[in-house]
């Protein structure tokens, strides 16, 4: 299961526009997700605030060639959400005597070799145990054993302590949760957790779903199809997915997850402290619970989500206890982030947020030029973020970079990046797996026929470039975007990098954008590299800012032929 960083964060802005004032929250919320359909999103959305269902409705369509509509019905791939199912089920054993998180996982697991004999459920339920990220495509069938196996002879990536998203701990859980209570871990999950809180829509295999009810999953415009068929459920659910993604659900359902764990239905007031509890910072002002995202910026709620997707996919769920508010947003088009969807409604709902009138957006959108020629469009989405195309390498480093760049590290992974594009269309299996960090058999799963699906809309692709590297999360990451010159069309591919491993190879169907949220008049932010940018009007002339040490880099409007 591939993992998006959480990014779930609610600001104050104020904006007067009276037209707005006379909708009621509700219809605003509507009219804008009518917006997002309109910029290509597909979905299903439920909130409720103070106890009342808000809204709860299907946008777009969740078979685009059969001309099926999202309804609040549609069963959808719930991403890494599933991990709070999991350790749920570990809680619930917790209390239940059978285990406690403090347990070391060789307790329950045969084969623990030494270098992992000190691991603890706890760990696991954090990401603190170093495991790797994952160990094989979403679409590969395993077997229990075979994983354990295959978890145990792959060496940790830093000794134990230390938060790093790990797939492989929450599938390891799953395996603990199947020890611990003599049950398969699916049927574990539906008679303790998912019955009792009356979620009959929700698993892997279980539930006898209608399949002209389960949302078609696609990128780039391409049908890919449902998790169910594509990860082979027919067979049997493979462990690359168990526990740590690949359930199906759906709004209904997961609104009524959020009802059971208002309440002590399903965990006691011991167990959900537990499970709540910020146990190890990720970043700034995020923190890692048990399955849960938790943020709480000062002055601000406390704000308890997490994110799932797998490319095709992507769900958001989060809470805002204080508020009795939650919310839950599915695509099946993971080109529509369901984090920055969910925030926006939240910010509508709870900041009285209103939108940017039509005049500003008329006026500052538009092609920018800066003074050696480079040329930045910039349009605004539906989210009023404003969306800069940075496909060339100055705009994307002083736009999409920040001032903490090491030119040193930036040749690296550049360098690194080109040997890996290379190595990839050659078919140079071993290779790829030693750049990437990766086992061979995966790189032959994920990207064996790479130049294939590239060139398959796109036309011969003789050369490529990087357009440059660019640190997050101080250094622990690179983005290196990298533009393919076909002969149908110029394509882009975006490489992260976490550490020196490949933690994600995603297309970039709009080319190499990034996005600033609307703050507060003309002043536009990006948290992620902490980039602020702003438009003014130069002796008439439209002007998008940036303050570079003090001083302010200015590109111009170009005229309207």
């Amino acid at each position: 299961m591939k993992k998006y960083l959480l990014l779930f964060l609610f600001t104050m802005i104020a904006f007067n526009c009276q037209a707005q004032a006379a909708a009621t929250p509700a219809q605003r919320v509507d009219r804008y997700l009518n917006k997002t359909v309109e910029n290509g999103y597909s979905g299903s959305v439920i909130i409720s605030l103070n106890g009342n269902i808000l809204l709860n409705d299907g946008y777009g369509l969740a078979d685009r060639e059969k001309k099926i509509k999202f309804t609040s019905d549609t069963v959808f791939d719930i991403g890494s959400i599933t991990k709070q199912f999991t350790a749920a089920c570990i809680l619930k054993l917790d209390s239940e005597g059978k285990l406690s998180v403090q347990n070391p996982i060789s307790k329950f697991l045969d084969g623990v070799p030494a270098d992992k004999k000190g691991l603890t459920i706890h760990h696991l339920l954090t990401h603190t145990a170093g495991l790797p990220g994952s160990l094989g495509g979403d679409e590969e069938m395993i077997g229990r054993e075979d994983y354990l196996k295959l978890a145990f002879s792959s060496p940790l990536i830093h000794p134990p302590g230390t938060y790093d998203y790990s797939n492989v701990g929450f599938s390891l859980l799953a395996a603990i949760v199947e020890k611990a209570s003599e049950q398969e871990y699916e049927h574990y999950l539906r008679e303790k957790i998912l019955k009792p809180a009356g979620m009959n829509q929700t698993g892997y295999v279980l539930p006898a779903w209608d399949k002209t009810r389960m949302a078609i999953g696609y990128e780039g415009g391409q049908r890919w199809g449902t998790t169910f068929e594509q990860s082979q459920y027919d067979k049997g659910v493979t462990w690359h997915l168990k526990g740590n993604g690949g359930i199906h659900s759906t709004t209904k359902d997961m609104h009524l997850w959020y009802v059971a764990l208002s309440g002590e239905s399903i965990l006691n007031a011991a167990a959900k402290k537990k499970y709540f509890a910020p146990h190890v910072k990720v970043d700034g002002e995020e923190y890692y619970a048990y399955g849960w995202s938790v943020q709480q910026k000062q002055g601000k709620e406390k704000v308890i989500s997490h994110n799932g997707g797998n490319g095709y996919f992507m769900a958001t769920m989060a809470m805002i206890p204080e508020k009795r508010f939650d919310i839950i947003v599915s695509t099946n088009d993971a080109a529509k982030n369901t984090d920055v969807i969910s925030t926006r409604i939240a910010r509508i709902l709870l900041e009285n947020l209103e939108e940017l009138e039509d005049a500003f957006l008329k006026t500052f959108t538009g092609t920018y030029t800066m003074s050696s020629g480079a040329a930045i469009p910039v349009t605004f989405n539906e989210n009023d973020e404003a969306v800069l195309l940075l496909n060339h390498r100055e705009a994307w480093f002083l736009f999409g970079g920040s001032e903490k760049e090491d030119p040193a590290r930036t040749e690296h992974f550049d360098q690194k990046t080109r040997t890996l594009i290379q190595a990839i269309l050659d078919g140079k299996t071993g290779e790829v797996a030693s750049l990437s960090g990766l086992p061979q058999e995966e790189v032959a799963e994920g990207f064996g026929d790479f130049r294939a699906r590239l060139e398959q809309h796109n036309g011969n692709c003789q050369t490529f470039h990087v357009v440059g590297s660019v640190s997050r999360r101080g250094r622990s990451f690179y983005l290196s975007p990298v533009q393919f010159d076909c002969a149908k069309k110029i394509v882009y591919r975006l490489i992260i990098w976490q550490g020196e491993r490949i933690y994600d190879l995603r297309p970039l169907p709009d080319g190499n954008t990034k996005n600033f949220e609307h703050r507060k008049g003309s002043e536009f932010l990006s948290e992620s590299n902490n980039r602020a940018i702003h438009f003014d009007q130069v002796e008439g002339t439209p002007v998008l800012k940036i303050n570079l040490a003090g001083k302010d880099v200015i590109a111009l409007k170009k005229a309207t032929p």
